[in-house]
């Protein structure tokens, strides 16, 4: 067995006897990412490999050895939904596991979200039903020290057709390597166009490629459906790329992977953030080395930007109307750090939005510096000027009149501090736009000419970006990330509307606590500069308006 299957299926550990008793489930995560699907409001796919963590679940600690993977491994079963789940390893504390995948979810209803059954069988004792969030997606990546953050496991294929781990000694060459991530939870993607995946306990196919460090070097041409399955890295995998692939890990259970060739101008570094993308979720960040030439990775050097951020928010729904106004500033230093650009959420066909997928865990990853700018001064056309010293980490908040942030020019100066030098610099800010009013109560409006939900708003112009956000509920309390089901889409503040397919709320239960989001930003922002601060500074300004109360119906969009 290769080292990257031990990490994979299980470190074998001497066995060990303990005394019985009842076993207890205590969570059930993703076994790369280790997320807690029901503590978070998080799904595991079906297929995907799990970790279930409890006390007394077997009396021994016992990793399965050959294929097909049992469904009974120390004396120990696993049932989910009612069917036995096939093993990796047991042991009293953990136990790995594979979602059945009759349970895959392969169309948008009511049924996206399944919760069922897990059973652990030690002996003659079951623990008592724990409830499993199964999703359609639930990626996660998997890491080279199985933590769940960090290194990626991910394989660099060279010329000669041997792989190697990337990692801080091996790094990826800009435009040449060609890597794969390994993750798990891929879930209805891994169905399609690729065809049905292997039975449960069965490795997928090499597809008679080469065999060279064991089973992880099958790289099977798969067909390709990146629509489904991406990898986010910035800037991404080009599309043309002709290594692009996604599939099942062939000679593996469980697992998925993602190839591509690393973007000729990715950034450098010892640790570049990565995730793996489906259609509704996105991986927890790990990480990747990427050093032009290749070899050891050096981090870029330190540098530092300045973020002053204009926001004024309107709410309204079944509270009282509400408006707030406040300027953020922030200096910040890491390496390798730049200005901060916006992500234009395209529409397909120019109808359908972009579903924003819902974020896994989070892993730390090189944070910031704060840096120190001495004192702040603010002033609009009609107040000002205000002042304000940074709070303890370092950021300073400027609380604005509600009416502060309108049309006009803003001017913000800087004292001078031990990182940052004095600076002065000026933002024009434009009329707001009108968008229409969405009472609470309010279904959500149905149909424009093609028959889809539309969002509309007066004036702007092609200076601005429009972005109209739908937030729904389906399984309140329980939110991931903004919320359970989201989508957004851009549109230039001049077109006047927005509008989301007819199939974005198909099958959902009805919920009278959707939000509508709609906001207003720079196509340009406005940069600036300062002594101290090597890349510059940006102005942000954000007219944003929350529609809160609202009805939607996803039987029948009203």
């Amino acid at each position: 067995m290769t080292r990257g299957s031990r990490l994979l299926l299980a470190t074998l550990l001497p066995l060990c006897r303990l005394k019985a008793q009842e076993p207890v489930i205590t969570s059930i995560t993703n076994a790369a990412s280790y997320n807690k699907p029901t503590e978070q409001g998080l799904g595991v796919a079906a297929g995907s490999i799990i970790a279930i963590f409890g006390n007394h679940l077997s009396v021994e600690t016992a990793s399965a050895e050959g294929f097909p993977l049992p469904t009974k491994l120390g004396g120990t079963s696993v049932s989910i939904g009612g069917v036995d789940a096939v093993l990796f390893y047991v042991s009293p504390a953990q136990i790995n596991a594979m979602v059945p995948t009759v349970f895959t979810i392969k169309t948008f209803e009511k049924d996206d979200f399944r919760a069922l059954p897990v059973v652990v069988q030690s002996g003659s004792l079951a623990s008592s039903p724990y409830t499993l969030r199964v999703t359609q997606y639930g990626l996660g990546v998997f890491t080279l020290d199985a933590s769940g953050c960090g290194q990626a496991l991910a394989y660099q294929r060279h010329q000669d057709g041997f792989l190697s781990l990337n990692g801080v000694e091996n790094s990826a060459d800009p435009g040449k390597t060609v890597i794969t991530v390994l993750g798990t939870g891929a879930g209805w993607a891994q169905t399609v166009r690729a065809g049905p995946p292997p039975p449960d306990g069965e490795p997928a196919p090499p597809e008679g490629l080469p065999t060279a460090f064991g089973p992880l070097a099958f790289l099977a041409e798969a067909d390709r459906w990146y629509a489904f399955l991406q990898f986010e890295l910035t800037p991404r995998p080009e599309q043309d790329d002709p290594n692009r692939s996604a599939g099942r890990a062939p000679g593996l259970v469980g697992v998925d992977q993602m190839t591509f060739t690393v973007p000729v101008n990715a950034p450098e570094g010892c640790a570049v953030p990565i995730r793996m993308v489906s259609t509704h979720y996105r991986s927890q960040n790990a990480t990747i080395s990427i050093h032009r030439g290749g070899g050891r990775c050096v981090d870029p050097p330190v540098e530092s930007i300045g973020l002053l951020t204009w926001e004024r928010t309107i709410t309204s729904g079944p509270e009282p109307a509400s408006v707030a106004s406040e300027l953020r500033v922030e200096f910040l230093a890491a390496s390798g750090k730049k200005l901060p650009t916006r992500d234009v959420i395209p529409a397909i066909l120019d109808m359908a939005p972009r579903w924003v997928g819902l974020e896994g865990p989070s892993c730390p990853l090189p944070s910031d510096t704060r840096l120190d700018g001495g004192v702040i001064t603010a002033q609009g056309p009609d107040w000002g000027p205000t002042t304000a010293q940074p709070d303890a980490s370092n950021v300073y908040h400027i609380p604005l009149p509600p009416d502060a942030i309108h049309q006009g020019t803003f001017v913000v100066k800087g004292s001078g501090g031990k990182d940052v030098g004095a600076f002065e610099t000026s933002v024009s800010i434009p009329t707001p736009i009108q968008p229409s009013s969405y009472p609470a109560g309010t279904r959500i409006p149905c149909c424009g000419s093609f028959g889809w939900p539309h969002f509309t708003w007066t004036g702007g112009d092609d200076s601005s970006w429009v972005r109209v956000g739908m937030y729904t509920p389906i399984a309140p309390p329980v939110k991931v990330a903004q919320g359970d089901w989201l989508h957004e889409r851009d549109k230039l503040a001049s077109k006047g509307e927005a509008g989301f397919g007819v199939t974005t709320y198909s099958g959902l239960p009805e919920s009278a606590n959707a939000e509508l989001t709609i906001t207003q930003d720079a196509v340009t922002p406005v940069t600036f500069s300062a002594p101290g601060l090597t890349q510059g500074g940006l102005h942000r300004w954000v007219y944003r308006w929350r529609f809160t109360g609202l009805v939607v119906n996803g039987d029948k969009i009203h």
